[in-house]
């Protein structure tokens, strides 16, 4: 019985199912592709054997069998170590690398163990020229050329135009500079004989430099900026050097070194010390320059400054204005009345003439024009002596009260030495008739009378209704009467013939005397007292008197 072989041991039943194993492999129930007379499963379960693809056959089977490979011949199949990343297969052709780089039918040039094929399929390598060897290795191995490290090889970036070879020398242009076979001063990766030759640069000395390097450099000098040296400037005559020292004229103007006021672009320098201008004031400055920028007058525009013609004697400037005499007596700014080729204003500072009214002109041209009186002819306007208070002009006119009256322009009636208008006009005098005469000279000369003697014309104390003159004779009543030239019988102040003249009073005897004095005085009757003397009665028939003895007889009878 199988189960007594089993126990016994003359069979196997690794599964433990009861079958002896011979009988399943037998029955084809089991595999045992080795031919061990043990189960592959029980192999696989037992871990005595792999199944690495899982395709439920032994991998020494699949090997043993072809079906599967194992090129480096360590049991495992080369899919699985592939699979498992054990080993790779980069070029996917199910053959190890490692063995396809044994048996020679790949490379691996640079020893990074990928096959090259795979490392410039990957692009982890390049083969510019496509001849299947990386760059790398080529460069490496000297069949190529990388004079700039860059990994690819020169004659791929020549070809490509990816670097230039200007001078066709064979070797790019960077490398020819990094070599320093050729200078590249620049630095813009082009060798300076290429940039020469072809005009993109000049070498104007020849010295084989571009010039705009020498510039950059400091080496040269290009002060104006023209992309040339200064020394090539120089000598082509294209910049002019008139001082000789190496740096075109326009610079030494531009930067303030040198100077070219007039715009000529020559240098002052330069100019003054050829002659051909000059700086009479040593200032440093072309004279004409001076006097175009104000700092210098040229009044007489004979293009020398004024202050030189001071200062040698050519021209005079009397008043220290920096202003020529003759240039403000031309302009008229500055007089000089009496001709005498002094300014005025000279004159009179300096003392050779009076100014006494500061008006800054001689006296003697203020009189000569008219511009002051001198009445009295002693030199001195006339405002002077009354500003001095050497002279007096009281009324104000201007004319000097001593030349009025010698002239008879005025007057001074009482020899006092003031202007009668004056007297008048401060109160010092009265002139009551307002003929401008003083009352008093009137009075003293007769042409006026005060018959009163209190000062006042009588012909005003007559006018203002003062004084009276009732008999119209010129004189005051008052006097009239104080003289005996008129009577006042009743002493009221009015001559009596006034008062008769206007009835006031009678004198029916016509004697000049009012009958009512001559009745007051006795020397006349009125015997009816009628207030009418007899005889005017008798006289006028209001009254008889028969016996004519001077009564009337109504006087007589009673």
């Amino acid at each position: 019985l199988d189960q007594c072989d089993i126990a016994a041991g003359t069979s196997l039943d690794c599964n433990g199912n009861g079958t002896p194993d011979e009988c399943e492999i037998a029955s084809g129930a089991e595999a045992d592709c080795n031919g061990n007379g043990v189960l592959d499963s029980c192999e696989l379960a037992a871990g005595t054997a792999q199944d690495c693809n899982s395709n439920g056959v032994l991998d020494q089977c699949d090997i043993a069998a072809g079906t599967s490979l194992d090129c480096n011949a360590n049991g495992i199949p080369d899919e699985c170590e592939i699979a498992s990343g054990a080993e790779t297969d980069c070029n996917a052709n199910g053959i190890l690398d490692t063995c396809e780089l044994a048996s020679g039918t790949a490379a691996d040039c640079n020893g990074n163990g990928v096959l090259d094929s795979c490392d410039l399929a990957a692009g982890t390598s390049a083969d510019c020229n496509a001849n299947g060897i990386p760059d790398e290795c080529e460069i490496a191995g000297g069949a190529e050329v990388d004079c700039n490290g860059n990994g690819v090889p020169d004659s791929c970036e020549l070809a490509s135009g990816s670097v230039q070879d200007c001078n066709a020398n064979g070797v790019p242009d960077e490398c020819d500079i990094a070599a320093g076979t050729s200078a590249d001063c620049n630095g813009n990766g082009i060798p300076d004989e290429c940039e020469i030759a072809s005009g993109a640069e000049a070498d104007c000395n020849g010295n084989g430099v571009p010039d705009s390097c020498e510039v950059a450099a400091g080496t040269a000098s290009d002060c104006n900026g023209n992309g040339t040296p200064d020394e090539c400037d120089i000598a082509s005559g294209s910049s002019a050097d008139c001082n000789a020292n190496g740096v075109p004229d326009e610079c030494e103007i531009a930067s303030g070194a040198e100077v070219d006021c007039n715009g000529n672009g020559i240098l002052d320098s330069c100019e003054l010390a050829a002659g051909t201008a000059q700086d009479c004031n040593a200032n440093g400055v072309l004279d004409q320059c001076d006097i175009a920028a104000g700092t210098s007058a040229d009044c007489n525009a004979n293009s020398v400054p004024d202050e030189c013609e001071v200062s040698l004697g050519l021209e005079t400037d009397c008043n220290g204005n920096g202003i020529l005499d003759s240039c403000e007596l031309a302009a008229g700014t500055a007089t000089d009345c009496n001709a005498n080729g002094i300014l005025d204003e000279c004159e009179v500072s300096s003392g050779f003439a009076l100014d006494c009214n500061g008006n800054g002109l001689p006296d003697e041209c203020d009189i000569a024009s008219g511009a002051s009186a001198d009445c009295n002819s002693n030199g001195v306007p006339d405002e002077c002596e009354l500003a001095f208070g050497l002279e007096t002009d009281c009324n104000g006119n201007g004319v000097l009260d001593s030349c009025e009256l010698a002239s008879g322009a005025a007057q001074d009636c009482n020899g006092n030495g003031i202007l009668d208008e004056c007297e008048i006009a401060f109160g010092l005098a009265t002139d009551c008739n307002g003929n401008g005469i003083p009352d008093s000279c009137e009075i003293a000369s007769g042409a006026e009378a005060d018959c009163n003697a209190n000062g006042v014309l009588d012909t005003c104390e007559l006018a203002a209704g003062f004084a009276a003159d009732c008999n119209n004779n010129g004189v005051l009543d008052v006097c009239d009467l104080a003289s005996g030239t008129s009577q006042d019988c009743n002493a009221n102040g009015i001559p009596d013939e006034c008062e008769i003249a206007i009835g006031a009073e009678t004198d029916c005897n016509a004697n000049g005397v009012p009958d009512s004095c001559e009745l007051s005085s006795g020397a006349a009757q009125d015997c009816n007292g009628n207030g009418v003397p007899d005889e005017c009665d008798i006289a006028a028939g209001t009254s008889q008197d028969c016996n004519a003895n001077g009564i009337p007889d109504e006087c007589e009878i009673a």
